[in-house]
């Protein structure tokens, strides 16, 4: 029998960005302008949620243009203080008004009233995506304000590895 469990953590408290096909030079350069242009949001937490490289393929942009390019590694973006919901949906519109998201992402949001990241391995039919991995915490030097949610979402990854390791040990290693 196939385990297809996905596991996510949700919020409504604090930023959390699911950033797909992107480079982790991009990934560092956006935490960095959050960092400089919101620094309410504290720290940041970057984790690689996909590491499977793809082939080279066509995407269709948001003005509709096919592009070429190398889909690149999926990270996440977790960040440390509570500013309520309506904040970080603003700052998500912000990015996709910049075409730093795609327009999806902000339709999504409006659909969903939340945001939510993957902590778990997931079953492909192409084999199994890895659990995500944390990368680097970056400082917020423009604020001294920590909430701690990014030890919360770290306290929660730790507890869902946990069942998984005991539980389903070859998904968490694959």
């Amino acid at each position: 029998m196939e385990n297809k469990l996905i596991i996510g953590y949700t919020t409504r408290q604090h930023l959390i960005l699911d950033l797909d096909h992107t480079s982790l030079h991009a990934v560092l350069g956006l935490v960095d302008m959050l960092q400089k242009e919101y620094p309410e949001t504290g720290d940041a937490l970057i984790v690689l949620s996909s590491n499977q490289e793809k082939d080279y393929g066509t995407r269709i942009d948001r003005h509709g243009i096919p592009r070429h390019n190398f889909r690149k590694r999926c990270y996440h973006v977790i960040t440390d203080n509570i500013i309520g919901y309506r904040r970080c949906v603003e700052i998500i519109f912000t990015l996709v008004d910049l075409g730093i998201l795609e327009p999806a992402y902000k339709r999504i949001r409006m659909f969903r009233g939340d945001m939510t990241v993957r902590v778990s391995p997931m079953i492909l039919s192409t084999g199994i995506k890895m659990a995500p991995i944390d990368i680097v915490r970056l400082k917020n030097f423009y604020t001294t304000v920590s909430d701690g949610k990014i030890r919360d979402y770290l306290t929660f990854c730790r507890g869902v590895r946990a069942v998984f390791l005991n539980h389903l040990g070859h998904l968490v290693t694959a």
